[in-house]
């Protein structure tokens, strides 16, 4: 058991520093020099506007940081890209007890790292902080400018100001685009992308859309089977007795859905595995030579889990990526039976413990091919299957690999 958890800490902590690496993607960086430099940077799905940024110069070189008062612009390629402005902004509360009674923004200059949504001869910015997003734009006509929506309070109500649709109005003329698209615009994302993307196609201009990493497909259904090196330990204090029926190898079988979640790129995901497990063995203890005495114990575990949880992927290439999760496991007892008896020359009497497991957890980390085919590492804490008795106490620790084939 000792050399079996050896390999498979190897097996996991390989995995954890590969997925540890698979943080950083292929980017750039300009200077205050304006000199690009080539990188990896640690993509972290930024929910709010970084000031800073972690990059090494190579995948096996020290982690650097840069901030956004050496950076004029950086981009994770194919992913993302941030530049840097000097910008006034509002940053008026949208919190209904905060809302200002003013009808007009109220500006400050910041110097900020915008996320670029579209660039083209009409581009689109994105900055977040917190509960407070704005958007701003630039053509070959304006510099950066914030597109202006505002709420505030007015003789007790919630007012708007919708003064970004007469911006947009006024820089993203074209026959194409019809008045009605700037009258019912909303402020947010996708619409104003979709506007800025439709502008930059009418006037035949290149542009760049960055849009997030989609899958093909929001839920996966895999077929996974594997090979278990189960142990179970078993003591009951009333009596004083310990019964360690050891360790052993063992086939487990499930099904797989996994729902890929709408946010960080779909790189996270919600896992729900019915598994089919079993383990049989024995335990005997000779008591006395001279009536060759002997307790005995025999143990049938039949289980029916069902992990609950979540998975982290980490994108390598087009082929690869490795990922790492937990879960919570329910586990339900299928006809298991757990006897012990004192048998000597003249007698054998069998006691009968009933198994009931109750929930435990497990961790696991591993690596997909062609978004196909799977191999995961597992570690199951200790289960307790006894949980309707007092003064017994068990543990049903497992260690496991997981080979899975995805049929959707």
């Amino acid at each position: 058991m000792k050399k079996f958890i050896v390999f498979m800490s190897f097996i996991v902590s390989s995995l954890t520093i590969v997925c540890a690496q698979a943080d950083f993607e292929k980017g750039y960086f300009v200077d205050e020099s304006n000199q690009r430099i080539d990188c990896f940077i640690r993509n972290l799905d930024w929910r709010n506007n970084p000031t800073k940024f972690d990059y090494k110069l190579s995948m096996e070189a020290p982690v650097q940081e840069a901030s956004i008062l050496t950076v004029r612009e950086f981009g994770i390629v194919g992913v993302s890209k941030f530049v840097r402005n000097t910008v006034d902004i509002d940053r008026s509360s949208i919190d209904i007890q905060l809302l200002s009674s003013m009808r007009n923004p109220e500006f400050q200059e910041e110097q900020l790292f915008l996320k670029v949504l579209v660039e083209g001869q009409a581009s689109l910015f994105m900055f977040v902080d917190g509960n407070l997003t704005r958007f701003f734009y630039k053509t070959t006509d304006s510099a950066v400018k914030q597109l202006i929506y505002k709420q505030y309070k007015v003789n007790g109500k919630i007012g708007h100001n919708n003064y970004f649709r007469q911006q947009l109005l006024e820089q993203l003329i074209c026959p194409s685009i019809s008045l009605s698209a700037f009258k019912n615009i909303n402020y947010r994302k996708s619409d104003l992308a979709d506007l800025f993307v439709k502008y930059n196609e009418c006037v035949n201009a290149q542009y760049v859309y960055y849009e997030p990493i989609k899958r093909d497909r929001d839920i996966n259904l895999s077929i996974r089977a594997g090979v278990s090196y189960s142990d179970l330990f078993v003591e009951n204090k009333g009596i004083e007795k310990e019964f360690d029926f050891g360790s052993q190898f063992g086939f487990r079988f499930g099904v797989e859905a996994e729902f890929m979640l709408p946010f960080s790129k779909n790189k996270w995901s919600f896992i729900l595995e019915p598994t089919y497990r079993h383990y049989d063995s024995s335990w005997s203890e000779e008591t006395s030579s001279r009536f060759r005495d002997e307790n005995k114990a025999i143990v049938k575990y039949n289980s029916i889990d069902l992990p609950l949880g979540f998975r982290r992927y980490f994108l390598m290439n087009e082929e690869f990526e490795f990922f790492a999760g937990a879960s919570y496991v329910l586990s339900f007892d299928v006809n298991s039976s757990l006897k012990y008896s004192t048998t000597s020359d003249y007698s054998e009497v069998y006691n009968s413990v009933k198994i009931n497991p109750r929930r435990n957890l497990a961790f696991g980390v591993g690596c997909k091919y062609l978004d196909k085919y799977s191999v995961e590492a597992r570690y199951s804490t200790g289960r307790e299957i006894l949980g309707d008795y007092l003064y017994w106490r068990s543990s049903f620790k497992a260690f496991s690999v997981v080979f899975g084939y995805s049929i959707f």
